[in-house]
């Protein structure tokens, strides 16, 4: 079956039939396209070696090897929301434009340069690079498409020398109590046009150290009020990105705040909210408020540095945060120095 496609003043011709590889190519007018996947079709159907007599992969672009690995990888495994993100950016740069055959180094690290100069910042540039590193491998590995030379590690460590690439910076930013209770106090205050309980969402987060994104989506049937555990379905996980649900406690005054939530006929969600306009509606409160810095997601760093100063082991906060490893937990673990002396021996005292 021949397939083409008009996409930004070039038209791309794909040819599938079971039993034989997925040919693509990509031309400058459709009459080409089309006489082409003729072609090829009339060679499939005379049993010819296409694979020996076309060229198809000779002209294929970067654009054509993302659609493929989205097509064929997408089939086994789902592909997560921010990796299709950037498959679709890169699809839009004019690198996704260049013939495989084409593309070293230099292409590479010019993509590179352009995303910071628009303001993307080194860790995000280095993710869009993994995601195309993840294209590449997958040509050599799954496509068997050995005739192009991957540009990515040595592009790489040629960012690493420049700086365009590094490690996110880890942020130590928490709420003062101070702020927490401005912050509920502004949503109380807006009265009938604050139709979600923001000021429950905003102890909730802090409570459960739960991301914005898996409050929104706990349901009523995964709450087991007598174990005072609820379950998050599809928990963010780099390596898991279907089917990593997750049974956590709920410590008090979790248990309470979900109690006094609502319930609505044909709504099985305990906080049928969007997750984006929760975070919009935080937003707009910390602007106002004119307080500094303060993102949704720093109360999920509040909430599991609260967990530590309480004294739960690591064990017991991984189990409510959803980290694998101590690593990955302690880039959100920020405890104040005032909870060590809250925590002192009374007996320890400092003698003159």
């Amino acid at each position: 079956m021949a397939s083409i496609i008009e996409h930004r003043g070039k038209f791309r011709a794909t040819v599938t039939r079971k039993g034989h590889p997925r040919l693509v190519r990509t031309f400058e007018k459709r009459g080409d396209a089309e006489r082409w996947s003729e072609q090829i079709e009339s060679d499939i159907k005379l049993g010819k070696n296409i694979i020996a007599t076309d060229k198809t992969t000779r002209y294929m672009t970067l654009e054509d090897l993302i659609d493929r690995y989205i097509e064929e990888v997408g089939a086994i495994k789902p592909i997560g929301v921010s990796k299709l993100a950037d498959f679709g950016m890169i699809k839009n740069d004019e690198i996704g434009r260049v013939e495989l055959r084409r593309i070293e180094e230099k292409n590479v690290v010019d993509f590179a340069l352009r995303r910071r100069k628009a303001g993307s910042a080194p860790s995000t540039v280095a993710g869009n690079i993994s995601h195309l590193s993840t294209v590449f491998r997958a040509a050599h590995g799954l496509f068997k498409l050995k005739e192009f030379a991957n540009p990515i590690p040595a592009a790489r460590e040629t960012l690493k020398f420049l700086g365009v690439v590094g490690s996110s910076n880890t942020r130590s930013r928490r709420p003062s109590e101070d702020e927490l209770t401005a912050i509920k106090g502004y949503f109380r205050g807006c009265g009938e046009r604050q139709k979600i309980p923001m000021w429950d969402i905003v102890d909730f987060a802090v409570a459960t150290a739960m991301r914005a994104g898996e409050i929104t989506g706990l349901r009523w049937e995964d709450f087991n009020e007598a174990a005072r555990t609820i379950v998050i379905r599809d928990r963010k996980d780099p390596r898991e990105k279907k089917g990593n649900d997750q049974e956590v406690p709920l410590l008090i005054e979790a248990m309470e705040i979900i109690l006094r939530q609502p319930r609505t006929e044909n709504e099985p969600r305990i906080f049928p909210y969007v997750r984006g306009t929760v975070s919009r509606r935080f937003a707009k409160a910390v602007e106002e408020l004119k307080i500094v810095d303060l993102h949704l997601h720093d109360l999920r760093h509040d909430g599991i540095s609260r967990l530590f100063e309480r004294g739960f082991t690591i064990p017991e906060v991984q189990l409510m945060s959803g980290h694998k490893t101590w690593a990955m937990l302690r880039r959100y673990t920020h405890i104040k120095p005032e909870a060590i002396h809250k925590r002192e021996r009374p007996q320890l005292r400092i003698v003159a």
